[in-house]
Formats: structure tokens, C-alpha cells, sequence
């Protein structure tokens, strides 16, 4: 019991330390999952303890406990039967290393993304551990004190400002509490002793004394570490992650005002540690655009240029002034409360539909708002952006208002028009559209084979830039959009670079923007609809990648060829290998024996996808009315997408169901009318007279989910095809209700 109760002070001191990272980090999300974990590791060692002391029984299982855990929480799609996997390993790096993207690019306080979470819970669960075994195996509670202290020192060497009293005096007494808890006769040695009242015994005398001067230094000991730093000036700060530092040394709302520099270099604002903000705004968009700051049409020596004269002022609501469609789009509004951006850029969606600032302002041709002065607050107006919007990819390549000074966003550098052309004979096929060219180049540029990278690599004696990107593959995202702008430009494709803000970080009730949070992106223009944005960079430090941009052709044909040219190369390979003569019954039993656990592992693998493709198969020949096939049919398609890591919200219309699956799945056109095909037919069969549907409507709605899920399908990176086809959700679903569906048998023929 008395180690128990050690164990259980000793998780609330980690506890209490954990939570002074909240100072650090926007919100304080990660202390759930990281009391799960403590909870997990502390009572795994509490039900150990009470059959043996062994360290070497209890620091393994305790660690494999807390490995469980952090696997059961950030990647539970990635266990079988409960168990890692290799996916789930290289799950954990992944988000590890979004973690040290995420530390060391943006200033305190940092967003707390997946990666964070998982890093954040990691290391508090291995405080845990650490000093559990300490405090309460070892019977050591002081060494218990060092990793508390180290997980609090975390959050004070790296927090902009002092922490408050309460964070540090909260770890600090549960710390002293666990001292408190120890063994009576090892700390009564402690103690000077005063004489004892009458009729009281020295162990009573001592039990007291040592309660009266334990709490009396304790209480001191603690009020003095947080008096003593009030009165000795402040020194320089020892930063443990380097993006988190405040290298201004400002507090928040002193920054200095910004402004966008002639010669566009975001590096110096990606790596801004100062955490003051730039923007401060509220909007009832819930997600809300990147805000544009500039345009630049020139590009000198690889780099954009934004000249200093406005490309002709436009009156607001003039959409073939600025190169816009208007479609059936809801209004949205975002009022700044704080702006720290200088005069004459005014960062606005675009594009803006009235503009509310105290000071004369305009928008020139580009859609950029311009203001007179500096304007600490206002308020924009502006019609939702285009996203996977149908009446985008109806109304590319149709005719309409042409773009004024085409030319001028058609300019390519004459000495890097051979390469980039080279690379579009690789990249564009013969005979593709603009927007199908514009979806071509935006997957290239966010294959594998490039890196997101503030760290460029060196230049090679006259190299030009866009060369150089495209030899390294190594960049941010002035480089992504630069290129893609020159791809663009190259293919006939009028292009323009676009520098702004990300939309920060927040809620609609309050989002915040810092200059780390700078961006690039190019803007296309796609005969028909006008300009658009998409986004060649990857990775978090991006913005939202709009549906349009993703490429809607069917790639059967390469797919086929791809998995035909694989089969022969593996009949060639087959025919190659030479039989091997086993040399005696010894030699036959040592290939047996793998030959068999191989035919085990395999047969164990084949049970969840032929689970699959039985339920898959009797749903589809299971014979009924046209009603009940039609249900069949979209029970397979959301059990299909599901197993594709796309589900249905729980409880919704097939109306909702449908329009949600197609905004997550981006199938683009063609299969959103295949969506909305296959709802109308659903909703016929379920609420429309006898009659409905008709067979030939039914035989089409299984066309179109066999598509849809096709389509779907190759649009999943590999890691997600091999698990919905190896591990489906549908089919550990049946495996899990199993036993309940046997004891319902069971109890019915009783």
C-alpha cells in the first residue's frame, strides 16, 4: 500500500510538471492523452509490485505498457489484432519528425498538431516511467525529483516570459509529499528533537517533530525558489527547441510593424522565432482561405519581384477587372482586430467584395487591397473560395472574358525554357487541358521524389535557381511556387506568384497569424473560370489543397500496365532461379520448417481480406427487391470507403453521407454526379412509390459504386491501399462481433 500511494503522488508530480507545457504550445489538448498514459504506466506498476520488486520485471512491462498505449491512441489503424506492426513503427517516426518540424519552425506558442501530441505524451509517459521506478521500485523518491525537475525546466527555459508561481510550486510540493512518504525511520534521523510533552514516547516525539520542521522547511523552501527570482535580474534564456525561442526578446504586441520587401525572401520569416502576432482576426468561415499580401509577375534570376506601381485600380464587384467567375458562393467575413502589417499592403482573401478600413484604400487588377495608411483593424467581405466545386471543371476551357497583358504571365527565362520543357515532355501528357496540365504539375512538384526544406542546397557555379530546385528537389514554398509558375508559363499556361499568410492559428472566434506562418503559392489562370490558387508545396507548412488541382482523369490504363509489367518481371525472375537438390532428410526438415511458418503467416494474413471479399460476394448475390438491393449496394460503398479510411458521419442522410464522402474522397466530376447519381437512386428506393427503381437503375448503381470505389482507390497513397486490403475495417468488424452473434444463436434456440 505505501508504495501505491508513492506511485500515485508521483504520477500527480509529473503531471503537475507536464501541465506547465501549456505555456509553450497554443492549447493544452496533449494532457489527455498524456494522463492516459501516466495512468497506464503507474497501474501497471502498482499491480506488479504487489507480486514481485523485480526491476527487470517491472521496467519492461511497465515500458511495453506505455508503447501499447501511445500505439493505441496515435495509431490504431496500424495495429493487427491489437497488436504494432511495422506500420505503426513507422507511424511513430513520422510523427516524430512532424513533431521537430513543428518545434523548431514556429516560436512559442507553437500549434499542437498530431505530431506534437504524440511527442508531448511520449516524453511525459517516460517521466513517468522513470520516476515510478525510482520513487516507488527503487525506494528512491529523490532521484524521482530529477526527471520532474528536467520536464519542468523544459517549459521554463523555453517559455517568452516567466512562469507563473503555481507552476512551479505545484510539482514541487507532490515532489516534497513523495519525500514526506518514505520510510519513517530513515527520515526521523533528520530530525532535531526537542523535549516531548509528558507521558509521550520517543517515536510519537519524533513522528512529531519531524511533521512540525518537514513541512515548516518545506513551506520555506518553496516560497523562497519563488520569491528569490522576483528580485534577481533576468538572465538570457538556454532554449532546449529552437523554434520555440522568442529571439526578439519582445513581448507579445510589441513587434514592430512588417511589410513585404521588393525582392521576395520568405526564409527569414518562415524561421521568425518571435511568437507576437502579425494578424489577429475573427471570421465566420470555418475554413478560411490564405490571406495575399502581393503579386509578382517578374521574376529576375529565378526570383519574383514585386514592382513598387499598382497594375491598375478596379472598382469592387468588377470580376472580369480582377479575372474571376462568380458562382453560386456564400458570403463570408473577416474582421482583423490587430494588424501589425505596414501600409500599403492590407493581407485580404481573395477576392475582396467590400472593404471597411479607417483610411482611403483600392485593389488593383491583381485583386491586392492597397491602404493609404496603416490600418490596425478593418473588416473584408469576400464570396467563399472555389474548391471542389462541379461547375469548376464544367467551366474549364470554356470561352469567356479574356485576360488582359496575357503575355505578361506567360514570360519565361530564355535560359531555362529548354529544361523546363524537358520536364513537362515527363510531366503533361499530349493533348491535356489546362486545368488537366495544372494537375499534372502540382503532383509533380508534390511527388516523393521532392523534400520540404528550409535549407538549400548549394548553388552550382552559374546554376539558375529554378535549375537548381529542380536538381536538388530541395526547398520551401517560394521555391515550389516559383516553379510551378514557370512550369506553368512554359506549357501556355498563364501563371503569377502570390505571397501572403497562411490562415494562422485559432478558432473563428479568434485566429492568429505570425510570420512564421509567411507563404507562397502560384495562381493559375484556367480559360473559362479565371484565376485560381493551387499549391505544389507539401507537408503541414501549406495551405488547404483545393479539389479542383486534383488530377480527375482515370488511370486504369496505367495502372494495368504497371501491374503487367510487374508480373512479368517476376515470371522472368522465377524461371531464372536454378532448384536447389536438398542434400538429406536433415537439410529437407530445415527448409520444411520456414516453408511452413511462411504458409502460417500467410493463411493468417488471407483470413481478414478473404473475410472481406465472402461478405463482399454474398451481399452482392444475395437475391431481393430492387429496394433492398439498392440499400445493399450503398451499404457497400460506405463499407468500401470506409476500409479506405473515409467513413460516413454516423447517423446522417444519405444526402449528407454522399455530399461528405465526395469533399473527403476528391473524386472530382465525374464522381461526384456518380455520388449524387447513387443517393437520388437510394432516396427513390427508400421513400418514393412501389416501383422504384427500375432494374436498369439498380444494375447503374452498382456501376457506379464499383467506380467509386475504383476511383477512390488508386487516389490512396500505397501505405492505405495495403491496409485496406490486408486488414480491412469491415472484416474486423465481423471477426469482432462474432462471439455476440454466436451467443445470440445460442440463446434463440434455447
Amino acid at each position: 500500500m505505501r508504495q501505491a500511494i508513492t506511485s500515485v503522488i508521483t504520477a500527480l508530480a509529473v503531471l503537475a510538471a507536464a501541465a506547465s507545457l501549456r505555456y509553450l504550445f497554443v492549447d493544452s489538448s496533449f494532457m489527455r492523452p498524456a494522463a492516459l498514459v501516466v495512468l497506464v504506466v503507474v497501474g501497471l506498476g502498482v499491480a506488479l509490485r504487489t507480486r514481485t520488486r523485480a526491476v527487470t520485471v517491472l521496467l519492461p512491462v511497465q515500458a511495453l505498457g506505455l508503447a501499447l498505449a501511445l500505439a493505441w491512441l496515435f495509431a490504431r489503424d496500424t495495429l493487427w489484432f491489437a497488436l504494432p506492426t511495422t506500420r505503426t513503427v513507422e507511424r511513430a517516426v513520422e510523427l516524430v519528425l512532424q513533431s521537430q518540424d513543428t518545434i523548431t519552425s514556429y516560436a512559442a506558442p507553437a500549434p499542437v498538431d498530431a505530431g506534437v501530441t504524440f511527442s508531448l505524451t511520449a516524453i511525459v509517459g517516460l517521466v513517468a516511467l522513470t520516476a515510478d521506478l525510482a520513487a516507488a521500485t527503487a525506494e528512491s523518491p529523490t532521484i524521482a525529483g530529477l526527471p520532474v525537475l528536467a520536464l519542468y525546466a523544459i517549459s521554463a527555459a523555453n517559455a517568452q516570459t516567466s512562469l507563473p508561481w503555481h507552476a512551479f510550486a505545484a510539482p514541487a510540493a507532490l515532489w516534497l509529499l513523495v519525500l514526506a512518504h518514505q520510510d519513517g525511520d530513515q527520515l526521523r534521523r533528520w530530525v532535531s528533537h526537542v523535549p516531548g510533552h509528558p507521558g509521550e514516547d520517543g517515536e510519537e516525539r519524533a513522528r512529531r517533530d519531524f511533521t512540525t520542521q518537514g513541512v515548516g522547511l518545506a513551506a520555506a523552501g518553496i516560497a523562497l525558489a519563488i520569491a528569490v527570482p522576483t528580485v534577481v535580474p533576468h538572465l538570457p534564456s538556454t532554449y532546449i527547441g529552437d523554434g520555440l525561442r522568442d529571439g526578439t526578446g519582445q513581448s507579445e504586441g510589441g513587434r514592430s510593424r512588417v511589410s513585404l520587401s521588393s525582392e521576395i525572401d520568405l526564409r527569414r520569416s518562415l524561421q521568425d522565432p518571435d511568437p507576437s502576432p502579425v494578424l489577429r482576426y475573427q471570421t465566420d468561415d470555418p475554413s478560411p482561405p490564405p490571406l495575399r499580401v502581393g503579386v509578382a509577375t517578374r521574376f529576375v534570376d529565378g526570383r519574383a519581384r514585386i514592382g513598387s506601381e499598382i497594375s491598375g485600380t478596379v472598382p469592387l464587384g468588377d470580376d472580369d477587372a480582377v479575372g474571376v467567375t462568380r458562382f453560386d458562393q456564400e458570403r463570408r467575413t473577416t474582421t482583423v482586430v490587430e494588424s501589425k502589417v505596414r501600409a500599403p499592403q492590407l493581407p485580404a482573401p481573395f477576392v475582396a467584395r467590400d472593404v471597411q478600413v479607417g483610411a482611403p484604400w483600392s485593389m488593383d487588377s491583381d485583386g491586392v487591397v492597397r491602404v493609404a495608411d496603416d490600418a490596425q483593424s478593418y473588416t473584408i467581405s469576400y464570396d467563399e473560395p472555389l474548391d471542389e466545386t462541379e461547375a469548376v471543371l464544367a467551366a474549364a476551357g470554356d470561352t469567356g472574358a479574356g485576360l488582359q497583358d496575357r503575355e505578361e504571365y506567360l514570360a519565361v527565362e530564355p535560359e531555362i525554357a529548354g529544361e523546363l520543357a524537358q520536364v513537362l515532355d515527363e510531366v503533361v501528357e499530349p493533348g491535356d487541358s489546362q486545368l488537366e496540365s495544372a494537375q499534372a504539375i502540382q503532383s509533380y512538384l508534390r511527388g516523393n521524389d521532392f523534400t520540404y526544406s528550409l535549407e538549400l542546397d548549394e548553388r552550382l557555379p552559374g546554376e539558375h535557381p529554378i535549375s537548381q530546385f529542380l536538381r536538388t528537389k530541395r526547398g520551401y514554398c517560394q521555391q515550389f511556387a516559383a516553379t510551378m509558375v514557370h512550369l506553368a508559363r512554359a506549357e501556355g499556361i498563364p501563371a503569377r506568384f502570390v505571397v501572403g499568410f497562411l490562415p494562422g492559428t485559432g478558432s473563428t472566434q479568434e485566429r492568429v497569424v505570425r510570420a512564421s506562418d509567411a507563404h507562397a503559392w502560384p495562381e493559375l489562370w484556367i480559360d473559362g473560370v479565371g484565376w485560381l490558387r493551387f499549391e505544389p508545396t507539401p507537408g503541414g507548412r501549406a495551405a488547404s489543397l483545393p479539389g479542383y488541382s486534383l488530377p480527375q482523369q482515370d488511370t486504369t490504363s496505367s495502372t494495368s500496365t504497371t501491374s503487367s509489367s510487374t508480373t512479368s518481371s517476376a515470371t522472368s525472375t522465377s524461371q531464372d532461379v536454378a532448384p536447389v537438390e536438398e542434400a538429406d532428410t536433415g537439410a529437407e526438415v530445415q527448409w520444411q520448417r520456414p516453408l511452413l511458418l511462411t504458409l502460417l503467416v500467410v493463411a493468417l494474413l488471407a483470413v481478414l481480406p478473404l473475410t472481406a471479399l465472402l461478405l463482399r460476394e454474398r451481399a452482392r448475390r444475395r437475391r431481393g427487391s430492387p429496394q433492398e438491393q439498392v440499400e445493399r449496394e450503398w451499404e457497400r460503398l460506405v463499407e468500401g470507403l470506409g476500409d479506405l479510411g473515409i467513413d460516413a458521419p454516423p447517423g446522417a442522410t444519405p444526402r449528407v453521407s454522399g455530399d461528405h464522402l465526395v469533399q473527403r474522397s476528391g473524386v472530382g466530376g465525374r464522381g461526384t454526379e456518380q455520388m449524387h447519381r447513387v443517393v437520388t437512386t437510394l432516396e427513390g428506393a427508400r421513400y418514393a412509390p412501389p416501383g422504384r427503381p427500375e432494374p436498369d437503375e439498380v444494375e447503374q448503381v452498382g456501376r457506379d459504386v464499383d467506380d467509386l470505389l475504383a476511383r477512390v482507390r488508386r487516389s490512396r497513397d500505397t501505405g492505405r491501399r495495403v491496409r485496406a486490403a490486408l486488414a480491412p475495417p469491415s472484416a474486423i468488424r465481423w471477426w469482432g462481433s462474432l462471439p455476440g452473434r454466436v451467443v445470440d444463436v445460442v440463446t434463440r434456440r434455447r
